[in-house]
């Protein structure tokens, strides 16, 4: 549940590399999902292969009810980014202004081809974990004091000083989404309850149609690992979007050897692009996941055993 998008995003940076569509993930999580081994693994993978996702730390001050002093040796979780190789700066989160230019410094970099970056956005969480959350673990005056560096009205004082929006207009755009939000509710509370057809709407990806199978009525006698081999093959030469992930390492024997003998699939530049797998076992499951968003993806175990890792995600 915890950190459960960082592995995803990874996936997604590779969809985007893969295609090569321009595009950037922003990643956003909280200071105790920094804590997880997935973001380890997604960021040392991310920056090895330099994929172009923005990794956004929201670092409230607790993980559920732990103060990051209490979870973390290091003052910054921005200091991290050091040990991947790849950028990372850590930022007041209550200023816009300053979360809009390292945000864009970063895209613009991932566009360019440089790769992941880490940013820590130092805020605070007003309200407590969950609905009647005691916080006995934080002081009133501790919370005043973040709530009077309210980003929002920080923001709007700010763009009236520099003239780009009048306060007293936005107080009318304060109004007009009050408004919109009570127009909301009401629709909803007045609307009848979904029918039960309704229930699995948005959990699956359209269905992709595939091509009829052909039966020649010949056969042929082969090993299991040949057989998936050749199948791969098929589906590759087939559709440009199928691709192998995972499971060869560096000086490891190429698996897929035949493609790079063959100028039939020369094309096939992204099957790796030359890329060494780092160990992300864990999470090479979620990544899989989110690189599905437009690339169909066969997802290589080294070992049966590592499957229990896999499922869990």
């Amino acid at each position: 549940i915890v950190g459960g998008g960082i592995p995803l995003a990874a996936g997604a940076g590779l969809t985007a590399a893969y295609k090569q569509t321009g595009q950037v993930t922003l990643c956003f999580f909280g200071d105790g999902a920094a804590q997880q081994g997935g973001f380890h693994e997604s960021l040392n993978l991310a920056a090895v292969w330099k994929l172009p996702v923005v990794y956004i730390c929201e670092n409230n001050c607790f993980a559920l009810t732990t103060p990051n002093r209490d979870e973390c040796c290091i003052e910054n979780i921005g200091d991290r980014a050091a040990a991947y190789g790849i950028p990372g700066c850590v930022i007041d989160g209550n200023d816009a202004f300053a979360v809009y230019g390292a945000v864009r410094k970063a895209v613009s970099r991932a566009r360019r081809g440089g790769g992941p970056s880490l940013i820590e956005c130092k805020t605070y969480r007003w309200q407590g974990h969950y609905l009647g959350d005691p916080e006995v673990y934080r002081t009133k005056a501790q919370v005043q004091e973040w709530v009077a560096r309210d980003p929002v009205a920080r923001f709007v004082r700010e763009l009236d000083r520099l003239g780009i929006v009048p306060a007293a207009e936005a107080a009318a755009i304060d109004g007009d989404a009050a408004l919109a939000v009570d127009e909301a509710e009401k629709f909803a509370l007045e609307s009848p309850p979904p029918g039960p057809e309704t229930l699995t709407e948005g959990l699956w990806a359209p269905e992709k149609p595939l091509p009829a199978a052909s039966v020649s009525g010949r056969t042929r006698e082969m090993t299991y690992c040949q057989a998936l081999n050749e199948a791969l093959r098929e589906a590759m030469a087939a559709d440009p979007d199928v691709v192998l992930l995972g499971g060869w390492f560096s000086g490891e024997a190429d698996p897929l050897a035949w493609f790079t003998s063959d100028p039939a699939f020369a094309t096939l530049r992204a099957v790796r692009e030359g890329r060494v797998v780092p160990i992300v076992d864990a999470h090479m499951t979620n990544i899989s996941h989110h690189i599905a968003q437009g690339v169909e993806d066969v997802a290589r175990a080294l070992y049966p055993d590592l499957f229990e890792n896999e499922a869990d995600q």
